[in-house]
């Protein structure tokens, strides 16, 4: 009998601690996005500085154009529009051409997480190929880019 009591107890103690960990989670959340993406606006840019992005608002719904050193607004890499597909956070999801123009086309999930007021929220985009080559390998796309200011370039409409 107090075996399957403990049982019990240690079922209800794993419940709570699940519950109150995912309380604390769901505000982080729902705050990251604004339902509106405009947490995804401005400059991202990965560890090394090998991508920076300035992602603003464009016909598709948010647009991720290259800068090159020196601020030098290149073309338009990705683009994305709101993705609500779980209870927990609205995402985006586009399309991501890599700059090095031997690499193809990946559709991606894009998800942006505050991390506190005194630092920088985090984006991850993760992909897969669009069109994967049987004669090429091919990997998953991954970047974590951190904000690092307001975006300096203008969005240009793809087609």
């Amino acid at each position: 009998m107090r075996g399957a009591a403990m049982v019990g107890w240690w079922r209800r103690s794993r419940t709570i601690s699940l519950v109150v960990s995912l309380c604390a989670v769901i505000p982080g959340t729902a705050s990251a996005t604004d339902g509106d993406g405009t947490a995804i606006e401005g400059r991202w840019e990965t560890a090394r500085k090998d991508l920076v992005l300035d992602i603003s608002r464009c016909a598709q719904g948010y647009c991720g154009q290259l800068v090159m050193p020196g601020n030098i607004c290149e073309r338009t890499i990705l683009t994305l529009a709101i993705k609500t597909d779980g209870p927990l956070s609205p995402a985006f999801a586009g399309d991501f051409a890599p700059p090095n123009w031997g690499r193809p086309s990946y559709k991606v999930r894009v998800d942006v997480t505050p991390i506190a007021e005194d630092k920088p929220a985090r984006m991850i985009i993760i992909g897969d190929v669009v069109d994967p080559n049987p004669m090429r390998r091919s990997f998953p796309y991954r970047a974590l880019l951190v904000r690092v200011g307001d975006a300096a370039c203008a969005a240009r409409t793809t087609s």
